[in-house]
C-alpha cells in the first residue's frame, strides 16, 4: 500500500512512532495479515470464490490471448498491404 492510501490520521499517528515503536507497529501488521489468511484459508466458501475467481480468470487470459493474436495477425497484414 502506497503512503498515499493512508489517511491523514493513520500518517499521523505512524509518523509519531520512534523506531522501537515503528519495528512492533509493523510486526502488527504482519500478524494482521497472517490471521487473516489463515481465517480465509479456512473457509470453505471463501475457497470456493477463490477457485471460481481462478477458473473466470483463466477463461479471460485465454480469450484475451486468442483475441491479441488475431489482432496482430491482421495488423501484420494490413502493414504488408501498405
Amino acid at each position: 500500500m502506497k503512503k498515499e492510501q493512508l489517511d491523514i490520521d493513520t500518517r499521523d499517528e505512524l509518523d509519531k512512532l520512534d523506531s522501537l515503536q515503528a519495528k512492533e507497529r509493523i510486526f502488527q501488521a504482519l500478524e494482521a495479515k497472517r490471521q487473516v489468511k489463515e481465517e480465509l484459508d479456512a473457509n470453505p466458501q471463501y475457497q470456493a470464490l477463490k477457485e471460481n475467481l481462478k477458473a473466470i480468470s483463466e477463461g479471460k487470459r485465454e480469450t484475451d490471448k486468442r483475441q491479441n493474436s488475431i489482432i496482430k495477425y491482421l495488423l501484420e497484414k494490413l502493414n504488408n498491404n501498405a
